[in-house]
């Protein structure tokens, strides 16, 4: 699986996934996750704080859920897609990514993701029942999100604002073209049941890996068994096929063919 620190982009689906320094544990079981299930390669890109990747967020990084500022280190990270797709992308046959955060274990594969369809003038799609932890963007250089948001912020513009999550949902949500029409089993938050493709560990106070012990207690055991066996599982897979924190780094891309 190489590591592709040049940032030349190959023809493989774009993965952008939302994380900080604390994540390495769960970055590997996602990245074994893909690689076991999705049945084409992908291009997966790790956003996270590093000193080519120095974003205004409000406060000091390493202080998540403080109130102040973004809430994670990563949170307003996703609203990057588009204009890293221009910068990335441009020129190539690639018409839609797919954002992710890290904290989640891919069970199902996501090509069926990358094949949705997008009707005329839509260029969002999220998980039905709302919220920003999957989605769906189109990147298309014809009618994709940068073309029918042309007052979008440019990622320069991103990176000394400031803004926080509200003001990137609010400012998406104004022009109507987002669409909540992912399924659910594509977000199972803290829950692992047969119908789930996407396990996502939201309850930072029983994260397995246990990220933010100066922060949190982690003395609740996680409310979900099987949750966890599948992140012991992929966590066993990435030390199987060498996939560990040596692999990622911001910017960077990691391709998962064999």
């Amino acid at each position: 699986m190489p590591v592709n620190k040049d940032l030349n982009i190959t023809s493989d689906f774009p993965v952008f996934v939302g994380s900080d320094k604390r994540m390495t544990k769960i970055e590997c079981a996602l990245i074994a996750s893909i690689f076991m299930n999705t049945s084409c390669s992908m291009n997966i890109f790790f956003m996270r704080h590093s000193e080519n990747f120095n974003w205004n967020i409000g406060r000091r990084y390493g202080n998540p859920y403080s109130g102040v500022g973004w809430a994670t280190d990563f949170s307003c990270y996703r609203f990057a897609v588009p204009g890293l797709c221009d910068k990335f992308y441009k020129g190539l046959a690639i018409d839609r990514a797919l954002y992710l955060d890290a904290d989640m274990i891919v069970l199902g594969d996501l090509t069926e993701l990358f094949n949705l369809h997008f009707d005329d003038g839509e260029v969002v799609k999220t998980v039905d029942g709302g919220g920003m932890d999957v989605i769906l963007w189109n990147i298309n250089e014809r009618n994709g999100f940068l073309k029918s948001n042309p007052d979008w912020l440019s990622l320069d513009e991103m990176k000394l604002s400031g803004n926080n999550f509200d003001f990137y949902v609010n400012k998406m949500n104004s022009d109507g073209k987002k669409t909540d029409v992912i399924p659910r089993e594509w977000n199972c938050k803290d829950y692992c049941d047969k119908d789930s493709k996407l396990i996502h560990f939201t309850d930072m106070t029983t994260q397995p890996w246990k990220p933010w012990p100066e922060r949190f207690s982690y003395d609740k055991k996680h409310k979900s068994d099987s949750a966890c066996k599948e992140f012991e599982r992929y966590i066993q897979i990435a030390k199987d096929n060498s996939i560990d924190s040596k692999m990622i780094t911001s910017p960077s891309w990691i391709t998962t063919r064999d």
